[in-house]
């Protein structure tokens, strides 16, 4: 059930109302969920991602066993995801700090509606076809969870190919990386095909 209280504070009692009213609730891992890609683009890299417009989440209160409801107040990558200092963001912020521990801690469920789903299914859709070569259909549950490992691993990538060429054995880390984003396509590629049921 719905609640509101004297403070137009937004909670519910379990996951079952949330979905009664028509949003997908989806347990946040990683702050990059709250991006997507922008356009018809499947290329990852930091210029592509744009925040997720008109999304709420939900932050879990075990003590009061209240799922409080809250809208998202958009936040580039650099804030939220790399959580650097930019001209236009001093580096230190509670809200985004916030955020990270509800996320980190399991506590973050973020209500996407039905168009949100679909718009992350074709996100998702685009990216497999994009670097995986297959007639299988993709199992998006299987490959969800990878495809933020992938998309994780090529951000971190690009900024460190930016900040760390003096840095000794930059080579070497590049390739480590690189070897690492390609194991996980070959995961993704060996695991997340549908299978026909006979």
């Amino acid at each position: 059930m719905k609640h509101t209280d004297d403070n137009d504070i937004t909670w519910y009692e379990s996951l079952d109302d949330v979905k009664f009213e028509g949003y997908f609730p989806i347990r946040a891992s990683n702050p990059l969920e709250f991006f997507t890609l922008r356009g018809k683009t499947s290329v990852l890299i930091r210029d592509n991602f744009i925040p997720i417009r008109y999304l709420y989440y939900l932050v879990n209160s075990p003590q009061e066993k209240r799922l409080y409801m809250r809208f998202y107040h958009v936040y580039s990558l650099d804030e939220l995801f790399f959580y650097k200092k930019t001209l236009t963001f001093s580096g230190q912020d509670e809200s985004v700090e916030n955020l990270h521990k509800y996320i980190y801690d399991g506590n973050l469920w973020l209500l996407y509606t039905k168009a949100q789903v679909d718009s992350t299914r074709d996100v998702m859709e685009r990216v497999w076809k994009a670097n995986i070569k297959t007639d299988g259909d993709i199992d998006f549950k299987k490959f969800y969870p990878i495809s933020l490992q992938i998309m994780d691993a090529s951000l971190k990538l690009e900024e460190y190919k930016d900040y760390g060429k003096a840095l000794t054995g930059y080579k070497t880390c590049i390739n480590q990386q690189e070897q690492k984003i390609l194991e996980l396509w070959k995961i993704a590629a060996e695991s997340c095909v549908k299978k026909d049921v006979i």
